[in-house]
């Protein structure tokens, strides 16, 4: 049986930089130097977004997907890294992705949001998310979610900058992600999400291969879910499981990337630029009908 969506995500980790250190942080990759980054030119990252969006077009029979899956339209998700470290060209590459056809979100740990780049990423992106696991200063700063020694996100200011892009753009859809770890499964973080209201809440079990200080069972994951009972209209749950083979992921350098286990062992692509997305595809491994069924 064939599924069938309105939207297919396609997850760019446009960059590696990040003013974040957070210890669980799965986005790695081969190859860091910044100055090789695809975004770092312009026409080759344009030159990306067509291929593309020509490769995942809706209709495209020739997709390798399309013998599980179809869809209507297709979303950009704009991941990291911290994408809103790339200031203007991160707009202007969101820019040229909706000129394209695509639809276009974005994931951010919200500390580079201010009166000045609001309006820019509102009005270019139809869903944005958050990274949010903590509301209390000193968990976050335990777990890498700073900028300095004490510094890390004000979370009265991502609330007000919500309310405000909400305003600049009523159509525009929040999520928030959260990872469940050892360090705040107790906490409850009922009142500030209902204060951002998003329209899903992502909870994800920490991966205990990336960091095991940090690993919680399932009990303890679930205890957490239990005490957002109130939410769960909103909370969706993905296992660690779900999170292999099942995404369709591209780095920092415009290369297919795939995790094959949960210890971080990618499997790449040529860059889309140089050998085209078919080929790119080609070279990396996807279940389609696991992929499929993120859309069930």
């Amino acid at each position: 049986m064939i599924t069938h969506t309105n939207e297919l995500v396609i997850n760019w980790h446009i960059t590696n930089r990040c003013n974040f250190d957070c210890v669980f942080c799965f986005a790695k990759w081969q190859g860091k130097c910044h100055e090789k980054e695809l975004i770092t030119n312009q026409s080759s990252a344009i030159h990306f977004l067509n291929e593309l969006y020509q490769f995942f077009a809706p209709g495209n029979n020739k997709n390798p997907l399309s013998s599980a899956l179809t869809w209507s339209s297709i979303r950009l998700n704009f991941a990291g890294g911290e994408p809103l470290l790339l200031g203007k060209n991160l707009v202007t590459i969101m820019q040229e992705a909706k000129r394209i056809g695509f639809q276009t979100s974005l994931i951010t740990n919200g500390s580079k949001l201010s009166e000045s780049n609001i309006e820019d990423i509102a009005k270019n992106t139809d869903m944005i998310g958050f990274s949010i696991d903590s509301n209390l200063p000193e968990v976050n700063i335990r777990i890498g979610r700073k900028w300095s020694k004490e510094k890390t996100i004000d979370t009265t200011n991502l609330i007000y900058c919500i309310k405000k892009m909400k305003e600049l753009n009523p159509e525009i859809k929040i999520k928030v992600n959260t990872v469940v770890n050892k360090l705040n499964y107790t906490e409850d973080l009922t009142h500030i999400i209902n204060s951002i209201r998003p329209h899903k809440w992502k909870l994800l079990k920490v991966l205990p291969l990336i960091d095991d200080t940090l690993s919680i069972s399932d009990l303890e994951f679930f205890h957490f879910v239990d005490n957002h009972h109130e939410l769960k209209d909103i909370i969706s749950i993905e296992d660690n499981d779900d999170m292999i083979e099942s995404y369709l992921m591209i780095d920092p350098h415009g290369r297919f990337f795939q995790n094959k286990s949960l210890n971080q062992q990618y499997l790449y692509s040529d860059p889309i630029p140089e050998v085209g997305a078919d080929i790119a595809f080609k070279q990396t491994e996807i279940n389609s009908l696991k992929f499929a069924s993120r859309y069930l």
